[in-house]
């Protein structure tokens, strides 16, 4: 992680934004010390397991550009008047931006404690990942914050749609956009006709392009696949990943050149498939209490709930988390039969595109599929539950209520716990201890 031993690039590539609100260089190499830190803490941790698949290398390579290669070629596509877009929601499909000639999806940077002082003022009240998150901006930590031109939410989270309405206010250097839903329990509909018409000009009223949106949907659903694939195989007895390594491939989800990962996803299948036939796997004696964890999006650094919990005795074999990968579903021979269909596109492909939420995967609904927990715990044998969230989070909160209900009425052990960014890390031994009597 040597791209992260230091902090130049964070502010290098601000393309055309102005830094009269960015913090000095000494105060963001402060923090980004603190960030590495965490982070190489963590990686130095998992890199050290004897049983640890060697494809994972690929995967840390690919973190390390996170403040490297991948951030100078999204600087080169501004450089030659491409366009960069912000996604401020998991539950936006990356495949959608990516079918407007011109734009690169990315997620921004949400994790981290240390930035949120220099918010209070203009973000007082938010939970504390979207707090974190418009810290990121003003501070000028985040890269993709740096690099972007647009800026893409969603209405789904309060919070969410609060950080739109600051980020166009504070700033002139974005152009702001809100996909507008409506929740109807477990399924949404979207304003159609909004999202097409921002669509269209955005894009030089070209619109989406077909081929493009058709690549795209079909790199991304296959490569949401091989994730499934990869996740299916932590439901062996003793499985070939643990909950850190795969969190690890996950965090990069939202910034990687999807080609690119898709490899990487395609060789960890083949050689955990191997360990698998080997013997080689994170609890061969069976003695490591396997654990299903119910989390909102956890974005790097902030790996510690994993951490803890793994060096506590348990082994997080599934999660319900939105990544952007688990918590959007479609079947893309339904999708590319809408863009192929002269009538119904793109109105009908897009509606079904962005209309594929699972809610039960998605912490900006409070309801949750009863069967979907039950499923996952019998297809995985789960022992233990803990849900854990983030101070703030009013959507997960009342979800995770519900389904602690769930979990009690049904006898399964759980252990609800929540925090801030910075409060897990400074009582890392209280939250651990509570996890060990948990999982004794």
């Amino acid at each position: 992680m040597e791209n992260f031993e230091k902090s130049d690039i964070i502010t290098d590539v601000a393309f055309n934004k102005s830094k009269k609100h960015f913090l000095p260089r000494n105060e963001q190499m402060r923090i980004n010390t603190i960030l590495k830190n965490n982070l190489l803490r963590f990686l130095s941790e998992v890199q050290s397991q004897p049983q640890r698949p060697e494809t994972m290398k690929m995967f840390d390579a690919m973190m390390n550009d996170m403040h490297g290669q991948r951030v100078k070629d999204l600087y080169n596509y501004r450089n030659n008047g491409m366009h960069v877009v912000a996604m401020l929601d998991s539950n936006i499909p990356h495949e959608l931006i990516y079918g407007i000639n011109g734009f690169i999806p990315v997620g921004i940077c949400m994790g981290a404690g240390e930035v949120e002082e220099y918010v209070e003022d203009i973000a007082h009240g938010l939970s504390t990942p979207v707090k974190s998150m418009i810290g990121f901006l003003k501070t000028g930590m985040c890269v993709f914050f740096n690099l972007a031109d647009f800026v893409v939410g969603t209405n789904l989270c309060p919070d969410i749609v609060k950080a739109s309405e600051i980020i166009e206010k504070s700033s002139s250097d974005f152009n702001v956009f809100n996909i507008k839903y409506q929740k109807h329990n477990e399924n949404v509909t979207v304003d159609l006709n909004d999202l097409l018409i921002w669509i269209n000009k955005v894009s030089g009223n070209k619109g989406l392009d077909r081929e493009r949106f058709s690549e795209y949907c079909m790199l991304y659903s296959e490569i949401r696949n091989q994730y499934h694939k990869i996740s299916e195989l932590r439901a062996l007895p003793n499985p070939p990943i643990d909950g850190r390594n795969s969190l690890w491939t996950q965090q990069i989800f939202s910034v990687q050149e999807p080609v690119t990962l898709l490899k990487a996803l395609k060789n960890l299948y083949s050689e955990l498939l191997q360990h698998v036939k080997d013997g080689i796997g994170y609890n061969p004696e069976g003695k490591r209490k396997r654990v299903l964890l119910i989390c909102p999006r956890i974005m790097p650094p902030f790996t510690e709930i994993y951490r803890l919990i793994e060096l506590s005795g348990g082994l997080i074999v599934h999660e319900l988390t939105d990544m952007g990968i688990y918590n959007i579903k479609y079947q893309v021979d339904s999708l590319i039969e809408l863009v192929d269909d002269e009538i119904s596109w793109p109105v009908a492909a897009v509606k079904y595109l962005v209309e594929q939420i699972d809610c039960n995967q998605a912490s900006s609904f409070r309801c949750f599929d009863k069967d979907a927990i039950a499923k996952a715990i019998s297809d995985y044998s789960i022992e233990a539950v803990i849900c854990f969230n983030f101070d703030g989070c009013n959507e997960m909160d009342e979800k995770i209520s519900g389904i602690s209900n769930y979990l009690v009425d049904n006898k399964i052990p759980k252990l609800i716990l929540r925090s801030d960014y910075m409060r897990i890390f400074s009582n890392s031994s209280d939250y651990r201890q509570k996890i060990s009597d948990f999982l004794s």
